[in-house]
């Protein structure tokens, strides 16, 4: 008999007071109250990117992975979740038969389905020796298409109670319905496809299931269970996107002006690489962010220099990646500096923008206006700059300059969001 994986999927489970998420962990204390909990958690901006991805996605990637063994894979959703978003999961689970939809009556641990929905899914299922395997999944995260061929060996009775992690990781930035800049992450004991180990006895008792008394959380199991860390493939992707919980704060922050420049400076991740292990992402990869860029009118002259500036004027009121193609003296990083004038309306305060984009590496040089550096990646010949304001701000203009004499060749703008 085949072995036997229980996928775990929470669908944006209306869990309020819950202490597994951001949103939930500060009930108390004034994040949301339970209506602007509600309202967030099935806003359309929120829910829409994380269907995309776990319907076009996710599912996929887990159906080219599923012939080498049997599986189910748990879907647990609330009542409350708009019929829209259960109508789509139903839609999925006619499609791909190893769904299991759930409709949640109140929480849903974070590690494991409860006892009476494992019984439910293992009847019939289980094999002869009683194991099987519970990998968790959350709705924004993908598993490679060999995800089920590398975990088979652990899932023996020998390994019951074990955990296993695969913790070199792809990730990247989704902007709209694509992502950009691939880097590689290495993240231990992360949730994304995280395995336990379990087996059901004659008598009915489950062993190796997670006691919330030995470990807090999946970064400290291995302080409670053998924790097995398996890095020589890509284990996981991890989408980042700006309606993740991890990105929720105690106030307005840059999503893309803080992320960007630093994934732009890393190594990126080769095109043969998630072909090979996320092929139903990496059709959604973008590389060639200067062709699917908008390209910018520079009036007059164009060259940079201690006596020579460039400005561009913009109204740019929505997050975009500015892409400056530089050329001038054989530079390995040439020093582009720059200034943003922002214009914002009469209810939105001159220290909440200045927060917000001094957050994004800009300071502030003067009335409504900000000074940063453009970005240049390894591997391009464009200089990055992101723009990214509060609601009810807009940058009205940008101003190029440098100490050496460099020209700006063009300018490109890529819509973040």
């Amino acid at each position: 008999m085949s072995k036997l994986f229980i996928g775990h999927t929470r669908f944006s489970v209306h869990q309020y007071k819950s202490g597994s998420f951001k949103a939930t962990r500060q009930g108390d204390a004034g994040l949301f109250t339970e209506e602007e909990y509600t309202a967030w958690l099935y806003d359309e901006a929120r829910l829409g990117p994380r269907t995309e991805i776990f319907i076009e996605e996710s599912l996929p990637q887990l159906a080219a992975s599923a012939d080498v063994c049997d599986v189910v894979h748990i879907v647990h959703y609330s009542s409350s979740l708009p019929q829209k978003y259960q109508d789509i999961l139903r839609q999925a689970a006619e499609k791909y038969p190893f769904l299991h939809l759930n409709e949640a009556p109140g929480l849903v641990a974070p590690s494991a389905p409860n006892k009476k929905v494992l019984n439910t899914v293992l009847r019939g299922r289980l094999p002869e020796d009683g194991v099987f395997g519970i990998y968790r999944l959350d709705d924004d995260d993908v598993l490679p298409i060999n995800f089920f061929e590398r975990m088979n060996p652990y899932l023996v009775e020998e390994h019951v109670g074990w955990r296993i992690s695969f913790p070199e990781s792809l990730t990247a930035i989704r902007t709209r319905s694509e992502y950009i800049l691939p880097w590689r992450r290495y993240f231990p004991k992360a949730a994304a496809g995280l395995l336990s180990i379990h087996q059901k006895t004659a008598e009915g008792t489950f062993l190796g299931m997670h006691d919330s008394s030995l470990s807090k959380g999946h970064m400290k199991l291995d302080t409670a269970y053998p924790t097995v860390l398996d890095s020589r493939e890509p284990g996981f992707f991890q989408a980042r996107h700006v309606s993740q919980d991890s990105t929720l704060g105690d106030g307005a922050s840059p999503f893309f002006g803080e992320l960007i420049p630093s994934a732009a400076k890393k190594e990126p991740v080769s095109v043969e690489l998630l072909d090979e292990y996320f092929p139903f992402v990496s059709r959604r990869i973008r590389r060639d962010l200067a062709q699917r860029s908008d390209v910018l009118e520079l009036d007059g002259a164009t060259a940079l220099g201690p006596d020579a500036e460039v400005t561009v004027n913009l109204q740019s009121d929505h997050a975009q990646l500015l892409l400056a193609e530089i050329s001038g003296e054989d530079l390995p990083s040439p020093t582009v500096s720059v200034e943003l004038t922002v214009a914002r309306d009469e209810g939105l305060s001159d220290t909440s923008v200045k927060t917000y984009l001094e957050a994004a590496g800009l300071h502030r040089v003067g009335p409504d206006l900000y000074r940063g550096s453009l970005t240049f990646g390894r591997h391009s010949e464009y200089g990055h700059l992101v723009l990214e304001t509060p609601d009810g701000s807009t940058v009205t203009s940008v101003r190029f300059s440098s100490t050496d004499p460099l020209e700006l060749k063009s300018l490109r703008s890529y819509r973040l969001a």
